[in-house]
């Protein structure tokens, strides 16, 4: 068999089943909350059936504890209907908060039980003061849970500055969840984009979390792209490996590295992101389009010119996006081929679509290439009409290629 078959073979194999892997997973833990639902539903039947057996005090504490079933119940069934938006470690968090909180309410109804089995008249307590403390304690965790909640769901549907808010909150009263000061420094990154002054505080905070809980893809994600900004090329270089490391074959990752490295002067070190991000997404028009320009600046100029056609030919031109795509493609291809003297691979360029004819640039390369190719009253007429563009760079090239070939005449 050949080798380099087998590896492609067993490279779309995974690009195949990682995405059906991450939809299991994640139809998995819906299914958890939904079976939190069903737990919910057991406790509330097992704390009404206790009301009017008890005595008054009994009973209002019963009651409270259905209250808090209640609000801890409509979470659950808000975050299931939300769950699709949300990924699999915002499920993960979700479920481990729920079982907590769940599991906090039983061990308090258990105390309630064992208080009211005790022998009447009796001085010892049946539950322990450290135990009791423990129960209450857990049990003023459901504002930070619904605070947690409300948080995520903010999160997933890019309401930032509102999610923000929710995991201060969180954190105002558990101050130890790192959870809570993850999305809490993601947020107010993602409401505040460019926003300099917010970075050292954001930047604290991230570091906190991984010092604390160990390499998190979102957290270094934030730190790579403010340091970036900042172009503390070495520091935003060091989070991104981590990046790659930790999320392995993520293709935003991957091109997010190599966008690092070209725009710190290291085209060379960037190519093999991009090459690696295009082995997972072949049709990536942003990758190849960039794997163009690194090639570019090493004087690749053939593998420059591979990439960009690849590049055009994975541009949807039905689209604004894709038409400038397309156009800023086609000039880079014309130049690239007028500059190599290939003036009809240059003239192809120009031509490659309709709505790049409308292109002052690419109108000027093809003017300079006819007048290249001997067809001087054909381009020369071409470069007079470009010649008075409102395109200043076009217009100038314009004008030069015909003070050229009036000189030689």
């Amino acid at each position: 068999m050949d080798p380099g078959r087998s590896s492609v073979s067993a490279r779309a194999l995974r690009t195949a089943t990682l995405p059906a892997l991450i939809l299991l997973a994640i139809g998995f833990l819906i299914v958890v909350l939904f079976n939190r639902l069903g737990q919910l539903d057991a406790v509330l039947q097992r704390i009404e059936g206790r009301i009017g057996t008890e005595s008054e005090a009994q009973k209002a504490r019963a009651d409270e504890l259905a209250g808090r079933i209640g609000e801890l119940g409509g979470a659950v069934g808000r975050d299931v209907a939300t769950a699709r938006s949300l990924s699999r470690e915002q499920l993960r968090g979700l479920d481990r908060r729920f079982g907590q909180s769940l599991s906090a309410i039983e061990g308090r109804l258990d105390a309630m039980s064992r208080q009211a089995e005790s022998p009447s008249g009796g001085t010892a307590p049946v539950v322990s003061p450290a135990g009791e403390a423990a129960a209450s304690a857990h049990e003023e965790d459901l504002p930070a849970l619904q605070a947690m909640s409300d948080g995520q769901r903010l999160f997933s549907s890019g309401r930032y500055s509102e999610a923000c808010a929710r995991f201060a909150a969180a954190l105002q009263k558990q101050p130890a969840n790192n959870e809570a000061r993850l999305y809490y420094g993601l947020s107010l990154y993602r409401a505040n984009p460019g926003e300099r002054a917010n970075y050292a505080s954001i930047r604290q905070t991230l570091l906190s979390v991984l010092q604390a809980e160990g390499e998190k893809g979102e957290a270094l994600e934030v730190l790579g792209r403010m340091s970036m900004e900042e172009a503390a090329w070495a520091d935003a270089s060091g989070y991104l490996k981590r990046l790659v490391a930790v999320e392995p074959g993520k293709v935003e990752a991957l091109k997010l590295a190599g966008y690092c490295a070209l725009y710190g002067g290291d085209a060379a070190s960037a190519v093999p992101y991009f090459e690696e991000a295009i082995a997972g997404s072949p049709q990536d028009a942003e990758a190849l389009a960039v794997l163009g320009d690194c090639h570019a600046k090493l004087g690749n100029a053939v593998q420059a010119e591979t990439a960009w056609q690849a590049a055009l030919a994975a541009t949807d031109t039905g689209s604004a996006a894709g038409a400038l795509a397309a156009l800023g493609l086609s000039v880079k291809l014309a130049r690239s081929a007028y500059l190599r003297e290939d003036y009809e691979a240059c003239l192809s360029y120009a031509l490659v679509d309709d709505r790049c004819k409308r292109s002052a640039l690419l109108r000027a390369y093809q003017g300079m290439s006819l007048v290249a190719e001997g067809q001087k009253d054909e381009g020369e007429a071409i470069l007079n009409e470009v010649a008075v563009s409102t395109d200043a760079q076009a217009a100038a090239l314009a004008k030069g290629a015909l003070a050229r070939s009036r000189e030689q005449e």
